[in-house]
């Protein structure tokens, strides 16, 4: 009995400290459950499209550089133009002295009307010996006749004088008149010999031995024997028409290039564009191909940028690209126009060149841009405002409170990506998922919260939730 209420003594202090104890543990439950809601600023976790690209900063450069040179040679008679100066195309940017050139022109115009009276004199020749080729063969037919009827008459002589012959030997006729028969017999003779030299003449260039030497077959009838004599003749009246023609030809190709020498004389601009320098004065002696002068066309300006060797394989030509300029938030895009095959051995980097799209905004040679080159396919990351984040715990990793059932929770997010106004990540939450934008310092993991209806918001609360257009890179 004794020992009972002993124990009982001892254990009577002890149950007294432990309701203390217990009371001690649970004041601050009931204290947490009587604290008001902490008002706060709500944004949803939203979803965005981000590819992944390599930054790298560049200069406008005109690759396209136009080099104006003299056509001809000839002294630079004038200049029309300064370096700066903005030209069309096909304005007069110079004049070569062109006296000589004028002096030449008028020469050969003189020589084409001699030649072209020489070709109505070959002509007119031509036509002549066509003419007397027709009078030949009309002369022949004439004479074929003529010496039908000698030869007929030269017949009828014979007989008349050998009839006299008889009767005067029989003593009818007197010597005298047997004298007459033999002259008509001679003169009968005579006409058929100049008759038959005549035809001989006539028929020069149709006998077969002309046919012959000119490398024809022989013809078989008189009628063919004439068609091909006329050809014949007509071929060889063309030839002066046809020397004397092609004279005329040649000698227009040489009054052509005399006509494009006094174009080339008037140096035109080949494109619109600015001229840059000047590389001839007035007075100076050119010859052909010397430059005078510069331009570039502002419309095809590029981009010169390099990037490090160890980026080579990601780039390819033809990607697509964003580039930016100074003190401006707009972006535009354009491609990878070329890889240069040269590394810079100091800084290991590989120079490109990049063309910006027509839509792009005006540039100038020699400003500034920012690059970023889509290496990569977008890909699909979960966004938040930087505002919501917490405490960062590493450049990547930052802590923020999503809201569920009116009580906050505390969640640790790895950051891929961020910038000045937003960073995304790939898990920890989901899409729509409430998140609370600026923290309050006494906000912990189950504190009940209270979200701020949006009408209520403040216009310093809206600048906070807006956030600028994502990053174009990884």
């Amino acid at each position: 009995m004794k020992q009972s209420l002993k124990i009982a003594r001892l254990c009577g202090p002890l149950l007294i400290i432990l309701r203390l104890i217990s009371c001690g543990v649970k004041q601050p439950e009931n204290d947490i459950a009587r604290e008001p809601p902490v008002p706060v600023h709500m944004v949803k976790v939203e979803k965005e499209s981000l590819p992944h690209t390599l930054k790298t900063s560049g200069i406008v450069v005109c690759m396209d550089t136009h080099v104006v040179s003299s056509g001809v040679e000839g002294p630079l008679d004038k200049i029309n133009v300064l370096p700066g100066q903005e030209v069309q195309k096909g304005s007069v940017i110079a004049e070569i002295e062109q006296s000589s050139l004028e002096i030449e022109k008028r020469r050969l115009r003189v020589k084409e009307v001699q030649l072209h009276n020489d070709l109505l004199q070959a002509k007119k020749a031509a036509r002549k010996v066509l003419e007397e080729a027709e009078r030949s063969l009309m002369e022949k037919e004439r004479m074929d006749l003529v010496l039908q009827r000698t030869e007929r008459n030269l017949k009828k002589a014979r007989i008349e004088l050998a009839a006299a012959e008889k009767i005067h030997s029989a003593g009818g006729i007197p010597e005298h008149t047997l004298e007459e028969s033999r002259s008509t017999l001679i003169s009968a003779e005579e006409q058929l010999r100049d008759i038959k030299i005549r035809i001989a003449s006539a028929e020069i260039g149709l006998r077969d031995s002309d046919f012959k030497a000119e490398g024809k077959s022989l013809p078989k009838t008189p009628e063919e024997r004439e068609t091909i004599f006329l050809a014949l003749c007509r071929e060889k009246a063309s030839l002066p028409v046809n020397r004397v023609e092609q004279q005329i030809a040649d000698h227009r190709l040489v009054v052509e290039a005399v006509e494009r020498q006094l174009e080339l004389c008037t140096i035109r601009s080949p494109e619109h564009g600015f001229i840059t320098t000047i590389g001839a004065m007035e007075g100076a002696y050119l010859k052909r191909g010397d430059p005078i002068c510069s331009l570039i066309d502002p419309r095809r300006l590029y981009f010169r940028t390099h990037i490090s060797e160890a980026n080579l394989r990601k780039v390819g030509i033809g990607m697509p690209l964003r580039y930016s300029l100074p003190h401006r938030e707009a972006r535009w895009s354009g491609r990878v126009r070329q890889i240069f095959p040269q590394v810079d051995p100091h800084s290991k980097s590989i120079p490109l060149l990049c063309a910006p799209d027509t839509s792009g905004p005006e540039l100038h040679p020699g400003e500034y841009v920012e690059i970023e080159i889509e290496i990569d396919p977008p890909e699909q990351f979960l966004v938040l405002p930087v505002l919501t984040l917490r405490e960062e715990r590493s450049e990547s990793r930052g802590t923020v409170f999503s809201v569920k059932n009116g009580l906050a929770f505390e969640n640790t997010l790895q950051i891929e990506e961020r910038d000045e106004d937003s960073f995304y990540f790939l898990e920890g939450l989901g899409t729509s998922t409430k998140v609370v934008m600026n923290p309050p310092e006494k906000l912990r993991d189950g504190t009940p919260v209270s979200i701020i209806p949006k009408e209520q918001t403040t216009p310093t609360d809206t600048l906070q939730n807006t956030t600028k257009e994502p990053p174009i890179g990884k």
